[in-house]
């Protein structure tokens, strides 16, 4: 065999070893996430974190990445997903196949019915509107003209809604719509057996939680404050998210101040109060465990923050509040024009500031019978299976 025989061979070899080499580091450090030894019912929570959903176990080990999106949920038999992508379309899940189907298109929210049959959606446009369509192939079933914030009766033949502040109830055909409260609402949940609603209203200088009877049609204040502090996205000052447990008229709901947030159950048949737990920063989102043990959270830490102060004018700077919603990419931008155009001053910015930013929201999961209380990682809107 010649030499340039010989050279030719070696460097197909060299080439082919490469290739094998660099299939291999890929698989065990970029595609070893796909499952590996996990089973899809080893899967207990699905969570967004830097616009990736992940699954994972209750403990936040085996941590798997799946697909692209910005808040998830769990189907309601939990064998499979729903979730907003980053381009607003709401996609089913499948756990087996891992494959993704369109659901529908411009969703800004979404609530599953508890069969799982059907999702209504308040669809993303200058005048929101509610759409009620089939869970798997998109069909469209009835459409709520305006409204926000709809929840299911538990039956899943109606639901309740927001709109102009004000609590309606349609059934899931878009008939027989009623107006229920006159009110501020911002947030509400419905009572399993449907006796009652919880929401809460956002007043200038205030926050309150009202607990509604809907058969009596009356309503009581069940809580409320004075904030002299100004609400924001990044810090939802007051009473917010009202959650019923699944099998009883207890409901869950969270209280952010100046120096935290706090997590407190009520019974809406006493009326009864009691406190679950509390972090030094606003508590955003809330999911509960279909069988009423486990809850889970995500706060926004605010130690070791970095302080970040834009100018508005001469002489006048104003403190940066970020909201959780924000994605690491689009910060990381937002932070870097901002200094190019010299409107940024405060901690120099670059990769580790900015990560400090995005890492301080943390998940928190609480088994509410054993009053345990364990760290998941950083995440964004989980859900329990």
């Amino acid at each position: 065999m010649s030499n340039g025989d010989n050279k030719g061979m070696q460097f197909v070899i060299t080439t082919m070893i490469f290739i094998l080499l660099f299939l291999l580091f890929y698989y065990f450090f970029f595609k070893k996430d796909d499952e590996g030894e996990i089973s899809a019912e080893d899967f207990e929570i699905a969570l967004i974190n830097d616009g990736v959903l992940f699954l994972s176990d209750i403990k936040g080990e085996n941590r798997v990445n799946r697909v692209h999106g910005s808040f998830v949920v769990w189907a309601p038999l939990g064998e499979s997903l729903y979730y907003i992508d980053n381009y607003s379309k709401l996609k089913h899940y499948d756990l087996e196949s891992k494959k993704s189907e369109d659901v529908a298109v411009n969703v800004s929210s979404f609530e599953v019915s508890p069969d799982g049959d059907s999702v209504a959606f308040v669809e993303d446009t200058d005048d929101p509107k509610i759409k009620i369509i089939g869970s798997t192939d998109g069909e469209l079933i009835s459409e709520i003209p305006s409204g926000r914030s709809p929840r299911w009766f538990k039956d899943g033949e109606a639901l309740i809604y927001i709109k102009d502040g004000d609590i309606y109830t349609t059934d899931r055909d878009g008939y027989g719509t009623k107006k229920l409260f006159t009110a501020d609402a911002v947030d509400l949940d419905v009572s399993p057996d449907g006796k009652f609603i919880l929401f809460t209203e956002q007043r200038e200088g205030g926050s309150r939680l009202v607990l509604g009877d809907i058969g009596r049609g009356s309503k009581k204040i069940v809580k409320e404050v004075s904030t002299t502090e100004e609400a924001t996205e990044a810090s939802p000052l007051g009473f917010s998210l009202p959650r019923f447990l699944s099998q009883t008229n207890e409901a869950l709901f969270a209280y952010n101040d100046g120096k935290g947030g706090k997590i407190f159950k009520m019974n809406a048949d006493d009326g009864s109060i009691g406190g679950v737990c509390m972090e030094g920063g606003p508590i955003f989102s809330l999911s509960i465990s279909p069988d009423d043990d486990r809850i889970t959270y995500f706060y926004m830490s605010r130690a070791n923050l970095p302080s970040f102060k834009e100018k508005v004018g001469e002489g006048e700077e104003r403190e940066m509040l970020f909201a959780p919603s924000d994605l690491k990419a689009e910060l990381n931008k937002a932070l870097l024009d901002m200094q190019d155009k010299g409107i940024l001053t405060g901690d120099k910015v670059n990769k580790n500031t900015v990560t400090r930013v995005l890492d301080s929201d943390r998940i928190k999961i609480v088994d509410l019978k054993k009053g345990l209380i364990w760290f998941a990682g950083s995440g964004q809107y989980p859900s329990l299976r």
